[in-house]
This record gives C-alpha cells, structure tokens and sequence, in this order.
C-alpha cells in the first residue's frame, strides 16, 4: 500500500510538472501581448515607388506582435530569430528575442523562421483589422511565403506554437 502511495504521489508530481512545462514553454499562456501603436504607413506611396525601401523596424516590431512574438523566448541557448524579408526591395529585418525583444537589420547566421513578401502586401497586412485571416488568405494565394527552417522540437521549445498556427 506505502508503494502504491508512492508511485501515485510520484505520478501526480510528473503530470504537475509536465503539464506546467507545457504551458509555461511551448504554448505560454503568461505572455501577455504588449499594446503597440499601429505604424503609419503610406499605401499610396508604396504602391508608386515600387522596390523603395519604405518599411522600418517599428512596422516589422508591430507585424511580429501581432502575430504572437511576445510568447517567444530562447532555448538551449540559442535565440528565438524571426527573418522579415522584403522580396521587391531587398531590405531583410531579424526579430530576435533573447530576453528582449528587438528588431534589427543585422542578421544572424541562425533564423528559426524566414517570412517573405513584398512591402505592400506586409502594409496591408499591418493596416488590416483582421491581420491573422488576411494573413492566411495571403499565404494561400501565395503573396506571403513562409519557410520554416527549425525542427519542430525547436520551434516548440521557443515558444513558436501560437506563432506557427496564426501562420498556417
């Protein structure tokens, strides 16, 4: 009887921990989204300067926010990185979450997940009211392309489970 005690207050402390693990690292739900101000964009602009580098950092931070970075952390040591490349103007932007998030046009040689599309469809996408569907609708008619370059233990370990959902 002492054993079975044992074994079952040993297997309640697994669950406890296991289930705590999971919803602290792979599906975080103690993140709570930061409240960013939308970034002004020019449309009509954009749409007459084809290939001009137009968006910055702060549009790539908003766009990341609301796809769900603020539940991403590191794992194992190594960073959460998020590539945003812009297909008509070559300009390539790196969230890196390491603690802090921020966003930088310095690449690192490591990327958990590259996002490419061209600067309209990313300011549409920011000046949307429903981001996530016109998100999907765009990666669907194949405007926004996704590749994704973690394994997916990886990309569970850093948190990128609401991230790769809003995504697919």
């Amino acid at each position: 009887m002492k054993l079975y005690k044992i074994l079952l207050i040993t297997l309640l402390i697994f669950f406890v921990l296991t289930t705590l693990f999971y919803f602290v690292y792979i599906n975080n739900i103690f993140a709570v989204k930061p409240e960013l101000e939308v970034p002004e964009i020019d449309i009509d602009y954009l749409e007459n300067n084809y290939g001009e580098p137009i968006l910055e950092e702060e549009h790539v931070e908003y766009l990341a926010n609301e796809l769900g970075s603020y539940s991403l952390h590191g794992a194992a040591g190594e960073d959460a990185v998020i590539i945003f490349e812009m297909i008509d103007s070559g300009s390539v932007f790196a969230l890196i979450i390491n603690g802090e998030a921020y966003v930088t046009q310095n690449i690192p040689d490591l990327a958990d997940l590259i996002i490419r599309g061209e600067q309209i469809v990313i300011a549409r996408l920011i000046r949307s009211s429903n981001l996530i569907q016109d998100l999907q609708n765009e990666v669907e008619l194949g405007n926004i392309q996704i590749q994704i370059i973690s394994d997916e233990t990886t990309l569970a370990m850093k948190g990128f489970l609401t991230i790769y959902e809003n995504l697919i």
